[in-house]
């Protein structure tokens, strides 16, 4: 060591200044950059376990904190020695975002190039289908939820299954608009009522690992204006909801209320899984438009949904591809000022599961004159329950223009397909593909990681309905 450095310091407390060395002024020496290398694998096969660990140091030997960008879903990350480690399953068959991983030393950060992660399936098939490869269709795909933004919307990440406020719940995340929320983690959330009241949003269930977003002793899951404000532009998919059901009409699931001083529209729900509602499963009510239904599990619970209140319209409503299960009535009740609903492509499982007056398609037209168009639609009777088949269409009043067209409908329904039939009311240019009903796949419906119940339901209904 220079001595003249060493004696320096035996004086500095006495005489201030006149020191030099290579040293820096007040004696610290320069910080020297962290150092980090390693080459991540860039594929596994499902089923697999998957590691990797970079080599770090410090030349100052400061403390080292690593960090990731676009960690894959079904891996964890070890912030203390920069481990990513997983095993994917057949579900996470695909390319992964780009990963950065990055070491601090508390100054400077230094980063590897950045990479991806192909997980090959273990059988050697290509990985399956998007849920939905044509994206998002009817009135509702008017809107991209968060990518409608303005602005650059905001990435949340769901890192806790609370129920509750706190940074990483999904009660967090829906507490400000412009974002799209990605779920890290998988599992039950005991929600209890979330209102949301923001726009712009994105819950991306589908970014979900193993098993799933579920959503379990649902009270009421509604988007409802605050302070006047409307709610629009808002896209929820692949997400499960179960209801408490401790009484009949006692609560929906999800609702869509326009009727609280602005309205709603622009919104997607899409293969969503809906059970155990106490009431209805998406009700619709007060002024609200362009709204997309699709691809949806509904299942074991007293009302499908309803489009209601003489008071404001419900309007430019697609309902498509979804699979109506063990259901009381309701499927759907459509009354008043509902206009230009166009209910397509959709499976009914009988009516009738929990009680009497049950019933399928159900018009009370009201005070109000509704215009929709109802085709190739199957209404699958199930005897030996509450109701008949000539329940699958209930008409209390009927006003309005109504086109019926291609729909399988149980022996003895005398209405039917001949129910003052109109011509076809005008979609503007949002009509979804009207498949004949012997090519209906009711798999698809529900969320993208389905329980073996619901794959069990699901099968039953096949079968039942191409007898």
């Amino acid at each position: 060591m220079d001595v003249r450095f060493v004696f320096c310091i035996l004086i500095h407390a006495a005489i201030l200044g006149g020191c030099t060395s290579s040293q820096t002024e007040g004696g610290n020496p320069p910080n020297a950059p962290p150092q980090i290398s390693g080459v991540p694998p860039t594929s596994v096969v499902a089923g697999d376990a998957y590691s990797f660990t970079p080599t770090a140091s410090d030349p100052d030997d400061d403390p080292l904190e690593f960090s990731i960008i676009g960690r894959p879903n079904w891996t964890t990350f070890d912030t203390l020695l920069g481990a990513l480690a997983g095993m994917p399953s057949d579900g996470d068959v695909g390319v992964s975002d780009e990963i950065r991983i990055s070491v601090s030393d508390g100054t400077e950060s230094i980063s590897l190039p950045v990479f991806t992660v192909t997980v090959d399936s273990a059988s050697g098939d290509p990985p399956p289908p998007d849920p939905d490869p044509a994206g998002f269709v009817g009135f509702g795909s008017i809107t991209q939820g968060a990518d409608s933004c303005p602005t650059t919307a905001e990435t949340y990440r769901v890192t806790s299954l609370s129920g509750q406020s706190g940074q990483g719940t999904l009660r967090d995340a829906v507490s400000q608009g412009c974002r799209l929320i990605v779920f890290d983690i998988g599992g039950d959330i005991d929600i209890g009522d979330l209102q949301i009241s923001e726009s712009y949003l994105t819950i991306a269930g589908s970014t979900a690992p193993a098993p799933g977003i579920t959503l379990i002793n649902v009270g009421r899951l509604v988007l409802e204006a605050r302070n006047s404000q409307p709610v629009h532009d808002v896209v929820v998919e692949n997400i499960r909801a179960v209801g408490l059901q401790v009484e009949i009409e006692s609560n929906d699931l999800w609702e869509l209320d326009g009727s609280s001083g602005a309205p709603i529209y622009n919104v997607v729900l899409d293969h969503l899984t809906m059970q155990a509602s106490g009431d209805g499963n998406v009700d619709i009510y007060g002024d609200v438009h362009d709204v997309t239904l699709s691809n949806s599990l509904i299942r074991d619970t007293h009302q499908g949904h309803h489009f209601s209140q003489s008071g404001g319209r419900r309007e430019r409503l697609t309902i498509y591809g979804n699979v109506y299960a063990q259901l009381n009535e309701r499927q759907p009740r459509v009354r008043h000022n509902t206009l230009q609903l166009d209910f397509v492509n959709n499976v009914i499982y009988g009516w009738g599961w929990i009680e009497g007056g049950a019933a399928g398609f159900h018009i009370a037209a009201g005070v109000g004159t509704p215009t929709a168009n109802v085709e190739n639609n199957i209404y699958h009777y199930v005897s030996g329950l509450n109701g008949g088949p000539d329940d699958a269409l209930k008409i209390d009043e009927f006003a309005g223009t109504w086109h019926f067209e291609g729909n399988d409908w149980p022996l003895g329904e005398t209405q039917g397909d001949s129910t003052s039939n109109s011509t076809r009311i005008s979609m503007d240019g949002f009509e979804v593909e009207r498949r004949p009903t012997n090519e209906l796949d009711v798999n698809r419906a529900g969320t993208h990681l389905p329980s073996a119940e619901e794959q069990m339901l699901l099968a039953e209904i096949s079968v039942a309905i191409a007898e």
